[in-house]
């Protein structure tokens, strides 16, 4: 196996070098991706961009291990989640109960056609160790809280599950879970569109970085007090993860405002320098019109 780097140095120049040409022990996509992950570890290399493989399927595994090993924000995720690990048992705890057996699936489907719930989507329950299955989980599970309810005051065998988890879900459990949402949706969506396999995804990565500072800025002057905590808490771990970036003012052609990127090693002060030059020239370009 051999891996190539590619890279822009100071002055703009793009580089391509091989860092790595080594026998692999075999062929399985773990021991690819500890491979790649220790050639990447002995030339301190941290900042990684995109990884491009070819289309085999052998390459997913491999692919995924790096993501879990590089991705700041899942560690960001997982340590939001961490906070409602409770709720997140329970939650999990009855949608394991609903789905055992067809017959507490016909139970719970009374008791949502009771509850007159209109949702069609389907209880599903997670992978522990996959915060995107955990969001999925919890986003449908809410949507059928009462039907929950009422299956719990009719299903002596559920009330008997739940003792074993601490009881049911209380009322600020439930509100924690919902006022998480919308942030677990916020690196949901992100991700999705990093992940893509069809399309180049290296050009939207400083568009989803401010993206998702943006929507939990904007969730700061929430009128829900839970969701202003819950804002504070993700933006003080997303400045932390920033807190070495070179800070860059940007105009963006659809808003006067200012906006702030933090494009950290990856760019550097280089590119304050060419921004400022080509925003200057932008405003020169419109003033004729």
């Amino acid at each position: 196996m051999y891996l190539t780097a590619h890279f822009i140095d100071d002055n703009w120049v793009l580089h391509k070098r091989i860092i790595n040409f080594c026998q692999l022990s075999g062929h399985s996509g773990k021991i690819i991706g500890k491979t790649v992950e220790k050639c990447l570890s002995e030339w301190n290399l941290k900042n990684i961009l995109t990884v491009t493989v070819d289309n085999s399927s052998s390459n997913d595994v491999p692919v995924d291990y790096l993501k879990r090993k590089f991705n700041n924000s899942e560690c960001d995720v997982m340590d939001g989640l961490h906070d409602l690990e409770n709720a997140i048992i329970k939650i999990r705890t009855l949608c394991k109960y609903v789905k055992a057996s067809p017959d507490r699936k016909e139970k719970f489907q009374d008791c949502i056609v009771e509850e007159k719930i209109e949702c069609k989507s389907l209880v599903c329950f997670d992978v522990e160790t996959r915060w995107n299955s955990t969001y999925l989980m919890l986003d449908i599970a809410i949507k059928f809280k009462k039907a929950f309810g009422c299956l719990l005051l009719k299903d002596s065998n559920l009330q008997k599950e739940m003792k074993k988890v601490g009881e049911y879900l209380t009322t600020d459990e439930w509100k924690q879970v919902s006022y998480f949402l919308p942030f677990l949706k916020i690196f949901y969506d992100a991700t999705l569109k990093m992940s893509g396999s069809r399309y180049v995804t290296s050009n939207y990565y400083v568009e989803i970085i401010f993206g998702v500072g943006e929507v939990i800025s904007q969730h700061l002057s929430h009128k829900d007090e839970g969701v202003r905590n819950m804002a504070s808490k993700m933006k003080l771990k997303y400045d932390n993860a920033s807190s070495s970036s070179t800070t860059t003012n940007i105009f963006p052609q659809t808003n006067k405002q200012d906006y702030t990127f933090n494009f950290g090693a990856l760019l550097g002060n280089k590119f304050e320098m060419e921004m400022g030059g080509a925003e200057n020239e932008s405003k020169s370009e419109l003033e004729k019109y």
